[in-house]
């Protein structure tokens, strides 16, 4: 995919992901933190890095693991993500990470931790010449 249509496609993807949590848990309030960038990774693949969706505070939603992944997975299967259905095994740091990928080699990943806000991460595989 080029990086045009990786970045159109998976912006929608943070936005509707944004809206259905603003619409899940309206207390919970969500920023954007800096811009796309495009960069080399393993083994000569470019990837699209989406700006991070952080909460504005280090409140979690209210309700269990189960109805978050339920809201999340709402989204991503229109998107055509595998659903999450629980957390990373070996995230360090007291990290608690769950992700979701598609059949592009996207990646997203919510990460959490006591005492800091939640994240929402979504990466893809990109053609460009950006990281060359």
């Amino acid at each position: 995919m080029s990086a045009a249509d990786g970045t159109r496609h998976y912006e929608a993807v943070m936005a509707d992901l944004t809206d259905e949590l603003v619409a899940e848990y309206p207390a919970v309030l969500w920023e954007t933190e800096s811009e796309s960038t495009h960069a080399a990774a393993d083994a000569g693949e470019c990837r699209l890095y989406l700006p991070t969706r952080s909460t504005t505070s280090d409140e979690i939603v209210e309700g269990t693991p189960e109805e978050l992944w339920e809201a999340v997975n709402r989204v991503l299967g229109q998107h055509e993500f595998d659903d999450i259905v629980g957390l990373d095994e070996d995230t360090p740091g007291g990290w608690e990470v769950a992700s979701a990928r598609d059949a592009r080699g996207a990646e997203l990943r919510i990460s959490a931790k006591p005492g800091f806000p939640v994240s929402l991460d979504l990466t893809a595989p990109v053609e460009t010449d950006a990281c060359r």
